[in-house]
């Protein structure tokens, strides 16, 4: 080659990305089509059997589940598993091959043809932003200088002694190494197969964000949790069910978080193995010990686990005009950012371009909105988020500067009474 190119491709559980190293030597994200730079790891079928990837197929996941299909990096070297959709059966390695191809198509065709000359294993770049090392786990066909012209089975042919022979790839997770009941022996509640609802997803964002911002409600929070699970526990996994969602929850909502944010992989894997280590100790002994007995174990790391989100999230500048009102800035900001065509967002703007607008309902709309993420004993905290999503709101709307400081000023008067 007449130039010296190297590229990784991270095929990851719930997001994948493809990175390259430029001609200055700096790891630099190769965006999707849509311009993102990462793509979640999901498929929608249409019908007719065609495929869609990535953010579409994402937002499809919860109107139509039996045409969408997630997770799908655990289930490769899993001979038995078969995603069926119009009488079609489609193994790991073909719903890879999709993904993959999402991936590739803004490619140039020198970086394609470095990566049709690669083996499994062989290439390592690092992404943008966390510096999260990339390794490449989706082998392409050595021999081919173009993957459009690589076959579904040659991929399948090629991956499925790859994963076999490389299972730490696959899982586990992160937390899994804290596992309070693993056997060692791969039976693992979250390779077994979740069933993730909005309603448990909602849970798992409390549990999460009471982690990082309200330590005494951090039981409160894992007890809602814990009870959504024992209600509908993964197959023959009753103990570690709750844990296993979890982790699974962490692992991807830290990292999304860091990419949002722009932090260190050093930093993600930390806030990672640390909220890790607080639900192994609840899971073990929720129930079997004192509340204040329970506090104590996991005090230390929960402490560490805040100290960290703290220091991550502080920030120089202010992101809004209204930022100066909130008194902990951009600790609930990825909570927060909502799509314009979010509903959230258009009862807001129909509420707030009223003729007549006041204020009160604004601000119980914001408070509202909160609630998806946050305790709902935890005060202070809705209090913080739904005056940040109105701070954003304001901002979006194109209001001058003193009228985004004013509207804000208004609102949290106006959310100080509620509760």
């Amino acid at each position: 080659m007449s130039e010296e190119i190297i590229v990784g491709i991270d095929l990851g559980t719930t997001f994948s990305a493809i990175a390259y190293v430029n001609q200055h030597g700096k790891p630099e994200i190769i965006p999707n089509r849509e311009g993102d730079r990462t793509t979640p790891s999901v498929i929608f079928f249409e019908e007719g059997g065609n495929p869609i990837v990535g953010k579409e197929a994402r937002n499809q996941a919860l109107i139509e589940p039996r045409r969408t299909v997630r997770f799908v990096k655990r289930e490769m070297g899993n001979p038995s598993f078969r995603f069926n959709v119009d009488g079609e059966d489609y193994f790991p390695e073909d719903l890879s091959a999709m993904i993959l191809k999402k991936l590739t198509m803004n490619l140039s065709e020198t970086q394609m043809r470095y990566l049709t000359t690669l083996r499994a294993g062989e290439g390592i770049a690092y992404t943008e932003g966390m510096q999260k090392p990339v390794l490449l786990t989706v082998p392409l066909s050595p021999t081919k200088s173009n993957y459009q012209e690589v076959s579904t089975q040659e991929v399948r042919e090629a991956m499925g002694s790859f994963w076999i022979s490389n299972p730490d790839l696959i899982m586990p997770f992160p937390g899994c190494a804290k596992c309070p009941t693993a056997d060692g022996n791969g039976n693992c509640g979250v390779r077994e197969g979740s069933r993730m609802d909005a309603i448990l997803l909602e849970s798992l964002r409390r549990l999460f964000n009471t982690l990082r911002l309200n330590k005494p409600l951090v039981l409160d929070a894992y007890s809602d949790f814990n009870l959504l699970c024992q209600r509908n526990p993964l197959p023959g996994k009753r103990t570690t069910s709750t844990y296993c969602l979890f982790i699974e929850l962490v692992d991807s909502e830290v990292e999304r978080r860091g990419e949002f944010s722009g932090w260190s992989y050093e930093y993600v894997e930390r806030a990672v193995d640390l909220a890790c280590s607080v639900m192994s100790s609840i899971t073990r002994n929720f129930g079997q010990a004192e509340r204040k007995t329970l506090e104590k174990e996991f005090s230390k790391d929960l402490t560490t686990l805040s100290n960290l989100f703290k220091r991550l999230h502080k920030i120089d500048v202010l992101s809004y005009a209204g930022c100066r009102f909130c008194t902990e800035p951009c600790h609930y900001r990825f909570d927060m950012n909502r799509l314009s065509d979010d509903f959230n967002v258009n009862d807001f703007r129909s509420a707030f371009l009223e003729p007549d607008v006041e204020m009160d309902e604004v601000a119980r709309i914001c408070w509202n909105v909160s609630t998806h993420a946050f305790l709902s004993q935890d005060i202070r905290a809705r209090r913080g988020a739904a005056l940040c999503f109105a701070v954003q709101q304001f901002s979006e709307l194109g209001l001058s500067t003193f009228n985004q400081e004013e509207m804000t000023r208004h609102t949290a008067d106006a959310l100080s009474h509620l509760e």
